[in-house]
């Protein structure tokens, strides 16, 4: 810019005069004009403007508005390289899926070459303009040739010279002089703010919502006016007249918030604060507050690549992006500017339809409104309804799944038991059922290795009625009560919120200083109080007898005390409380069904009052307000948690909640344990919904959706490591129980995922050992997906060990037992049954060590899970042992002999186990039996084969003590790998191509799989 003298001025060139471009030249135009000569400082006196278009009706328009100032202002159609060479300063103002057809023309880096170049292009970064200036070229020359690019973003207001505009934050590379020069041209047309990148993006979002949502909101108020007999004009005037007072008091006043603005004007019963309430009973605070989500969301994806964009994380924007280019992929952007050209009257064809569409909606609505209908419950014709019936139903692709049911023991009345598909104790049942079923002379003996509900503890109370005077007899002191109550803020406080602590506390100190009256006056406070020493003695663990469970006497005082059904809805929120702590209780006594009805009543109470709705803070205050939202949250938790372990489907979907989570990162260590819990558990949501069905079948849609799940997954694990580096990790102490358990259910997560998968080549592989058939060998990305459960299963267990050695193992929680005992299984069944995953026998050991520690301190269900898990072992070592002898008598190799080879040399028999590649090939031979020695030198990580893959190894413990496991480089040890997720995300897809296939899979022993159905299990090469 040097070149141009202070007389001569600093030209300036826009390429696209749309609106906003158009606002901007005004508001020069007008600053211009309207100041003298010595008011602009010499070196910024603006020069020739330029406006490039390109049609003739833009160029007409534009010499139209602005015929006062033609001589300043000159409109071209020539091409853009000749439109960029005139000026100096050359702004983008054209839409963004024009910039690789302008900025790909020749010509066009050579005349920006040295130059400023304003971008106006909203969701186009600094990168993908360069990208488009240079294309493919990688030598330096073209990269010197780069101009200076600075991203700006006005608004509409430059017109008036009351534009808010945004700059994001320059490279070190462009001058200083460049970017006061872009402060000095925009604070000529309004405000100017310098930003940071991500906040640029948002405030991108914000400058266009502020006007757009806002005048939809005034029309509403207008028309609101208009239908109260006001004139609109009247309306209008006024209404605008507030939001500009509105905003001028923000801005003039920086102690000055919306909402204390809106305590001003709200006065006792006034009208304002009736407004108000209606507005936020239509959750228009919400509604806000997602429109910027969603704008800001969608300004992330507009430069992503195709891989970013679908696994939905954020790209760099560069090309090669800089996570394809750690990956190693290739990078794909959408070519998003191309046209097509059509005829006119193709174009009117498309508008006449579109309002025949708009017309029939509209009667449609009004007919459902005349209905009392919803605009959106219109009934369809019978002919277009989705009816299941038996003539709709495909005979191949859909079978007969067998009963999931099980017969009860003798002597009970109830006579079966429904075996839920994705629990863990149903999975172990089936598994040993399937396992049976193939050895002969096996009888039922082993059937009541499975506990019931009811079999862990034995508890029955005497209901005290409503005249009657509870017990208060035997309680602890004060300062114990409290003791204890701290001990439950210890072990729930951060996963769940069970009850509000400082009104527990507040009513505790009343209830020791009048106890028959507060019993009196609050039966249901009474409950609560007992449950939580029932708890926190429960946590304590003071009697270590096998059988007895120290606080049960508490328990049972509190389910003696607790009110009818219809009294609970008088205290919604302290009753779905209670009924939270009682579901939980019985869940630690290993009665899941029991705690399952339980928090399903505490739920149904919270829909009732609607605590997942966003409440507004205005109705109940803040205090209370959170409490809900703990609250409900804390129920949420619950139900998806137990929904899984009875196997059941979800009840509330989470499209029907419309609660809302803050940013785990801007919230404290405490409740950003909750917000990442309520995450995952929103993942188990997913995979019980979409991954499960209620007949246990595998169905053809799984391979796809299991790839959103681990794409799901990848997106989380970045959330949860970056929450926990930022919230949890420190120097000074270790990880937190909290981060730790959040570990833990990702990788039960990733288990729960791929368990129907383990159950349906269980029975393949046994059904095809039994008819004599050779077995298929999987597809590469099968093995990945069963590798990777085998990983999470062996993490889990580490993670447990660790925990162990060091006490902080809960025995009480039925949580880590939980983990122990889906982590223990999965493994019998991939390398014990399937022989498809090598894992070593110090890991197997690992998870009888973590049962056994809970054995030995008491836990009863511990020692439930133990028997099951035996009960498995011994099935597969007989499975073992019938394989082994029909290889030895000269019979076909059984399963497992495609995946995992063996060798017969001289009546020895060799188990060679081979670990997987990502292209379905081997690697070197393994034994199992050698593993000790393989492990000293380093043949294997923490018992599993080592894996070749480019992502995350298993666990590495070996070398490494307990303690080392739970320190600050737990993260280090435990990495929730988001490569590795994403990484068989992709090798699913791209067999999902290839599938010539797809039909429904049920593991049930009723289909014949082996035949035409599941051909994306198997690889083409068998």
């Amino acid at each position: 810019m040097s070149s141009i003298t202070q007389d001569e001025g600093i030209p300036l060139s826009f390429i696209g005069c749309g609106n906003m471009a158009s606002a901007v030249v005004s508001g020069l135009l007008s600053a211009v004009s309207g100041s003298s000569a010595d008011e602009l400082p010499p070196k910024y006196s603006i020069g020739k403007i330029y406006a490039r278009v390109n049609t003739d009706s833009s160029a007409k328009n534009l010499k139209s508005t602005f015929a006062d100032h033609a001589a300043k202002l000159t409109v071209l159609r020539t091409s853009c390289a000749e439109a960029m060479d005139k000026a100096e300063v050359v702004v983008l103002g054209f839409k963004p899926y024009m910039v690789q057809e302008v900025l790909e023309q020749p010509g066009v880096l050579d005349a920006l070459q040295g130059k400023l170049v304003i971008s106006l292009i909203a969701g186009v970064p600094v990168e993908v303009i360069e990208r488009c200036l240079i294309g493919s070229s990688k030598k330096s020359s073209q990269r010197d040739k780069l101009p200076h690019i600075i991203r700006v973003m006005p608004t509409l207001g430059a017109t008036v010279k009351e534009s808010m505009t945004v700059i994001q934050l320059p490279r070190e590379t462009v001058p200083q002089d460049d970017i006061e020069l872009t402060k000095w041209m925009f604070s000529q047309v309004g405000r100017v703010k310098i930003l940071t990148q991500p906040s640029f993006d948002i405030a991108t979002t914000l400058l266009g919502a502020s006007i757009a949502v806002t005048t939809v909101l005034l029309d509403g108020m207008l028309d609101g006016s208009v239908a109260e007999g006001m004139k609109r004009s009247d309306a209008r005037e006024i209404a605008a007249q507030c939001l500009l007072a509105t905003g001028r008091l923000l801005l003039e006043d920086k102690d000055e918030t919306p909402s204390s603005l809106r305590e001003k004007i709200s006065s006792p019963r006034g009208v304002t604060i009736q407004a108000l309430i209606t507005a936020e009973k239509g959750a228009i605070r919400g509604t806000a507050a997602q429109a910027i989500i969603n704008g800001t969301q969608h300004t992330k994806t507009m430069s992503s690549c195709q891989r970013c964009r679908h696994s939905k994380l954020k790209c760099s924007g560069s090309q090669p992006c800089d996570r394809c280019r750690r990956r190693n992929k290739e990078c794909i952007f959408d070519d998003k500017e191309k046209r097509v050209v059509v005829t006119e009257s193709y174009l009117d064809t498309l508008r006449r339809a579109a309002q025949a569409v708009e017309e029939t909606d509209l009667h449609e609505s009004m007919v459902a409104s005349d209905a009392g209908l919803g605009p959106n419950m219109v009934e369809a014709p019978v002919s277009e309804r989705n009816l299941d019936t038996a003539d709709s139903v495909d005979p191949v692709t859909q079978r007969e799944a067998p009963s999931f049911f099980l017969r009860n023991r003798p002597n009970k009345r109830r006579r079966w038991l429904y075996l839920g598909t994705s629990s863990t104790w149903s999975f172990n049942i089936r598994a040993a059922s399937i396992i049976q079923e193939h050895l002969p002379g096996v009888g039922t003996d082993e059937d009541n290795a499975f506990s019931l509900d009811g079999d862990a503890y034995n508890f029955s109370w005497k209901h005290v009625g409503p005249e009657e005077k509870p017990d208060l007899s035997r309680l602890p002191s004060l300062d114990f009560a409290i003791y204890l109550t701290n001990t439950v803020k210890f072990h729930l406080g951060g996963l769940l919120r069970l009850f509000d602590e400082e009104d527990f506390l507040k009513q505790l100190h009343e209830f020791y200083a009048e106890a028959p009256e507060k019993v009196g006056s609050s039966r249901l406070w009474y409950t609560q109080y007992l449950l939580v020493l029932a708890f926190g003695k429960g946590f304590l663990n003071s009697n270590k007898t096998l059988g007895a469970l120290s606080g049960s006497e508490f328990f049972t005082r509190a389910m003696s005390v607790l009110p009818n059904t219809s009294e609970l809805h008088e205290e919604p929120v302290l009753a779905v409380e209670v009924l939270a702590l009682i579901a939980l209780y019985f869940y630690c006594l290993d009665m899941r069904q029991t705690a399952y009805s339980y928090i399903g009543q505490a739920l149904r109470i919270a829909l009732v009052d609607g605590m997942h709705t966003n409440i507004p803070v205005v109705l109940l205050g803040e205090k209370l307000t959170e409490r809900c939202s703990n609250v409900w949250w804390t129920v949420y938790i619950l139900d998806r948690t137990l929904s899984s372990a009875v196997g059941a489907p979800i009840s509330v979907h989470d499209d029907d909640i419309k609660s809302k989570l803050a940013p785990p990162q801007q919230s404290s260590q405490r409740s950003a344990t909750l917000i990442l819990h309520v995450k995952l558990s929103r993942l188990i949501s997913q995979i019980l919904n979409e991954l499960y069905s209620a007949d246990g079948s595998l169905e053809a849609s799984y391979l796809s959706k299991i790839r959103s799940v681990l794409r799901r997954l990848a997106s989380i694990a970045e959330e949860l490591e970056g929450t926990i580096n930022f919230k949890f990790k420190s120097s000074l102490e270790t990880l937190s129980k909290g981060a730790t358990h959040l570990r833990l259910l990702y990788h039960q997560c990733i288990i729960l995922a791929i368990r129907p998968l383990l159950l349906c080549l269980l029975q393949e592989r046994l059904k095809s050992s039994s008819e004599g058939n050779e077995t298929q060998s999987l597809t590469a990305s099968i093995r990945d997906l069963l590798q990777t459960c085998a990983d999470s299963a062996t993490k889990t267990l580490a993670i447990l060990s660790a925990l162990t050695e060091n006490n902080m193992l809960d025995n009480f929680l039925p949580f880590d037992l939980e983990f122990a005992s889906s982590a223990a299984s999965v493994l019998i069944i991939l390398d014990d049954v399937l022989k498809l995953v090598a894992v070593g026998p110090s890991v197997k050991r690992r998870g009888s060590r973590i049962l056994s520690d809970m054995k030995q301190r008491g836990s009863v269900p511990a020692q439930l899970r133990q028997k099951e898990l035996d009960r498995l072992n011994r099935l597969a070592r007989r499975l073992s042992d019938r394989r082994l002898s029909n290889i030895s008598t000269g019979g076909r190799p059984q399963f497992g002999s495609n995946d995992r080879p063996q060798t017969v040399s001289g009546g020895a028999v060799q188990d060679l186990q081979y670990p997987l590649d990502s292209n379905g090939g081997t690697a070197s031979a393994f034994d199992p039996r050698l593993e000790n020695s393989l492990q000293d030198q380093g043949g294997s990580i923490g018992g599993v084969t080592s894996q070749p893959f480019g992502f995350s190894s298993p666990t590495q413990t070996h070398g490494t003590t307990p303690l080392d496991l739970i320190s600050p480089d737990l993260a280090e040890h435990f990495e929730l790998s988001q490569e590795h997720m994403l990484f068989v995300a992709d090798q699913l897809n791209a067999d999902a191509d290839d599938a010539l296939f797809f039909s429904n899979m049920d593991f049930t022993g009723s289909g014949d799989m082996a035949g035409t159905g599941g051909n994306w299990l198997w690889s083409s090469l068998t």
